[in-house]
């Protein structure tokens, strides 16, 4: 198999491993976009979409059934996944925000131990800061990743993998096009879902330099196919993600290798009028299609499998990797996710009551005058709250309403919904201002330092930092 050009590169570049720091094993935190988790048979879709995972997890992994993005696109969600802090204290709401590399990072502390972290970026919008050493790309790392650590068994690494089968444009292989009934009906529309990555609602709020396909007008027939197409996209997420593991397993990484699949959001497929997410839609939403996602553990001995019922989300992530490291959480800003380790052991059915998203309405694009323009929404496992950027609040009584088709102005559980969103506008904006707080005194002290050596050019850049 062909290595891309960084892995031989890091081949060259990272240092021996020191036996007194070396992390117990590597970390393969393996992401899929857009994958919604009501669309795969693992969690009781109709269409057997995801064999290998359902495999996977009767015989040696965990899959949480109750797990939910924090965001309704990427880089909130990831960004949450890597830091352990939700979006209201990191920040990262649209492209020009990015995570200051002056600030605490949980990748930043697993470099101290020598791990090797390597992700979908390590530069540029959203990502640059959280401490990810090599950057990757999209897409073509996984199998390189895989042939890494059977090429090089010595090494810890952190692995983000980020791929992105049920992304748009939904475009199956063939054979899961046909398979799930993705090419019993043609159109123009369909044509569009098969082609392009956005596809907004109303092109009237797009600009200019966004590129798209216009207006598109869906019939029912099309409204009855794309679920099709997306089904077929998933199974070959599954399909990818199962040829990687049983290749890890061949070089016998596998069992020296903590591995955890997730997703970044869901999809809305016209379950609320559209299809795709923020970013792709321009009309982001928090229904449970849009924040529902998988999320499944495999130990490196596999001796833990089964589904948990226990609420979760994307914070909760890297808290659990820190355990199953043996690292311990010594960030000047501690993560504000849980272990999932008491759940995965068995010896607790919970670690929350509660979860929150947070999200532009635009995802990516979101215009810097409208960043203040969020919608969040509250869960329990039996009911929700979303709150509008205009201020509108609406209950579900997920029970009795599933879906999410009838708002209600109250609910019984109201006050539980409306305390946990109290207390986490209270802890993300302490914690974001502590860690903004701690990000400007590095910086004036590596100013200082700069200015005090001579070197004024270190100086203006740190200046421009603290500017920007």
């Amino acid at each position: 198999m062909r290595v891309v050009w960084w892995v031989w590169m890091l081949a060259l570049a990272v240092p021996a491993w020191g036996q007194d720091d070396q992390a117990p094993y590597s970390v393969l935190l393996l992401t899929v976009d857009a994958l919604r988790a009501d669309r795969m048979s693992l969690y009781g879709h109709e269409q057997p979409t995801t064999p290998y995972l359902e495999s996977l997890v009767r015989d040696e992994a965990v899959a949480f059934d109750n797990a939910f993005a924090v965001g309704g696109w990427t880089s909130p969600g990831m960004v949450s996944m890597l830091t352990g802090y939700t979006p209201l204290t990191h920040q990262q709401h649209a492209r020009h925000t990015q995570y200051d590399d002056a600030m605490p990072s949980a990748m930043r502390l697993l470099r101290q131990r020598r791990m090797i972290t390597m992700g979908k970026s390590a530069s540029g919008g959203t990502f640059g800061g959280v401490g990810i050493r090599y950057e990757m790309g999209v897409d073509s790392s996984l199998e390189s990743v895989v042939e890494y650590m059977g090429d090089h068994p010595d090494k810890r690494v952190l692995a983000w993998v980020h791929i992105k089968e049920t992304h748009l444009p939904y475009a199956p292989s063939p054979i899961n096009r046909r398979r799930f009934g993705g090419d019993t009906h043609q159109s123009d529309a369909l044509d569009v879902v098969r082609s392009w990555s956005v596809i907004y609602k109303d092109v009237s709020q797009v600009p200019s330099w966004l590129k798209n396909p216009g207006e598109v007008v869906f019939d029912e027939a099309d409204r009855a196919t794309v679920p099709k197409l997306y089904d077929g996209c998933v199974a070959d997420a599954d399909e990818r993600i199962g040829r990687a593991l049983e290749r890890l397993r061949e070089l016998g990484q596998l069992e020296r290798t903590l591995v955890v699949i997730s997703a970044d959001h869901g999809e809305e497929l016209f379950d609320h009028g559209w299809l795709g997410h923020a970013s792709t839609g321009y009309e982001g939403k928090l229904f449970d299609e849009f924040t529902h996602i998988p999320l499944v553990l495999r130990l490196p001995d596999g001796s833990a499998s089964g589904h948990r019922q226990a609420l979760v989300d994307q914070t909760d992530v890297m808290p659990t990797v820190f355990e199953l490291l043996g690292v311990q959480d010594t960030l000047a800003v501690p993560m504000q996710g849980h272990s999932l380790v008491p759940v995965v052991q068995g010896r607790a059915d919970a670690v929350r009551e509660t979860t929150v998203a947070h999200s532009t309405r635009k995802g990516w694009t979101t215009p810097r005058d409208e960043l203040g323009q969020r919608i969040t929404a509250v869960r329990s496992l039996d009911h929700k709250l979303v709150i509008w950027p205009d201020g509108r609040r609406a209950y579900y009584d997920l029970g009795a309403d599933p879906d999410e088709l009838r708002p209600l102005d109250s609910i019984p559980q109201a006050s539980v919904l409306d305390g946990a969103h109290a207390a986490w506008l209270e802890q993300g904006r302490q914690a974001a201002g502590e860690l903004v707080h701690l990000a400007g005194k590095t910086r004036l002290e590596d100013l200082q330092a700069a200015v005090a050596d001579g070197d004024l050019d270190g100086a203006l850049d740190e200046a421009r930092c603290g500017v920007l």
